[in-house]
């Protein structure tokens, strides 16, 4: 496996690099803006000890590390509005367990990983926080979710519907806060679902 990486870069190494520059630029366009939005959307401000490391990767499954704040990142996308919304997602991971943190400051973070409930709610929220107005000024795109999340049907709404109405009720309070309680206590309630 090692020597196909390394070969597999060696011969793309042209593409990655080229694709590493344009998600260069394309982010600096709005790097500024998203840091200043997403914390009003969150209600919390970045930690000021932190630093966010991107790294371009061969690996399409862009894995995030909380323990370090750095993600891979796919090198290959073909529109690189696609890329801007993989960063933006994972950054969104990165403050949004620094909220989780202080609302819930008992849960342990293996939680914040798959399999874990608490892991399933911020894939569900990251694309709907990321469908906030606010954030779509700069996106122009709409965020994915994850299928296995789109299969699970809560009443008669999808999981991502179910979670972002209550996103659009609560977020005319803006008051993040509740939101994230009121979704936790849901997701909760309706845990049996999301042994996927």
């Amino acid at each position: 496996m090692k020597k196909y990486i390394i070969e597999f870069r060696k011969e793309n190494k042209k593409l990655i690099e080229e694709n590493k520059t344009r998600y260069q630029k394309e982010w600096q366009k709005i790097e500024k803006d998203f840091f200043i939005v997403l914390p009003k959307i969150l209600q919390i401000d970045w930690p000021q000890d932190k630093t966010i490391r991107a790294m371009i990767s061969i690996n399409p499954i862009c894995p995030r590390f909380l323990n370090d704040w750095s993600f891979s990142i796919f090198y290959n996308y073909k529109k690189s509005s696609h890329a801007m919304e993989v960063i933006m997602h994972e950054c969104c991971h990165f403050l949004y367990f620094e909220k989780w943190k202080l609302l819930y400051p008992k849960v342990n973070n293996k939680k914040f990983e798959s399999p874990y409930l608490e892991w399933h709610l911020s894939e569900i929220l990251a694309p709907i926080i990321l469908g906030d107005i606010r954030i779509q000024k700069m996106l122009k795109r709409k965020a994915d979710f994850y299928t296995e999340h789109k299969r699970i049907k809560i009443g008669d709404k999808t999981a991502p519907k179910y979670f972002n109405d209550l996103y659009n009720k609560t977020a005319k309070s803006k008051n993040f806060d509740e939101f994230l309680k009121e979704s936790y206590q849901r997701i909760k309630k309706n845990n049996e679902l999301f042994k996927i």
